[in-house]
């Protein structure tokens, strides 16, 4: 499919635009309190986190509730209400990170990296959403697209989180951040439409 296709039609964009915000939690966790493990840590005054260590534990959560909620959603035969309970767990995992954060290493590695991990397990769901969400001759452009969408996204996070660490410190401008993340993800999950037994032979205009 052509790819501009995917912005000359303001239904297709909308959808587009849905597809990458129930993703954005992703980008804002695996991109900051995880890469940037460290630092976060350093913030709290825990200075002994090991950022190769939060990265195997929250990896690990992540992979292992992606096939939950992915077995869970063929179940329930629903992708839309998984997004919901999932972006619920982010919200409530970022406001736990914020507000009430690990006051040792032991804490961040076992038990805020998995629960962060464990609130995205969504992440093969948000590409099977996509893939269900528009026409054969532009569903494996968009297939390919919202991930590196997503992905890409991680430029605006850090200039804003760059931009409101040096006002209100390391630990609220992170949790300003994925706020606004989790937001947006469940503002475009309540505006997406359910994919789930969609016929998908079908074609854009």
């Amino acid at each position: 499919g052509r790819f501009i296709a995917l912005f000359n039609d303001l239904g297709r964009f909308r959808r587009l635009m849905i597809c990458i915000g129930v993703g954005l939690p992703v980008c804002y966790v695996a991109g900051l309190p995880i890469k940037f493990a460290s630092n976060f840590g350093a913030a709290l005054n825990i200075h002994d986190v090991s950022l190769p260590l939060a990265m195997i534990t929250f990896y690990i959560s992540m992979s292992l509730s992606d096939l939950i909620c992915n077995g869970i959603s063929q179940m329930i035969k629903s992708r839309k209400k998984m997004f919901i309970l999932y972006n619920f767990l982010n919200l409530f995992a970022v406001l736990l990170f914020t507000y009430y954060p690990p006051s040792n290493a032991f804490q961040y590695h076992f038990i805020y990296c998995p629960m962060l991990g464990f609130s995205l397990g969504y992440w093969a769901l948000v590409v099977t959403n996509a893939a269900e969400s528009f026409g054969t001759n532009l569903r494996a452009t968009v297939t390919t697209s919202v991930p590196n969408f997503i992905r890409s996204f991680f430029i605006v996070i850090s200039i804003c989180f760059t931009a409101l660490e040096s006002r209100i410190g390391t630990i609220h401008a992170g949790g300003l951040i994925g706020l606004a993340c989790s937001s947006i993800a469940l503002l475009a999950t309540f505006s997406m439409k359910e994919t789930f037994g969609r016929d998908l032979n079908f074609e854009e205009a």
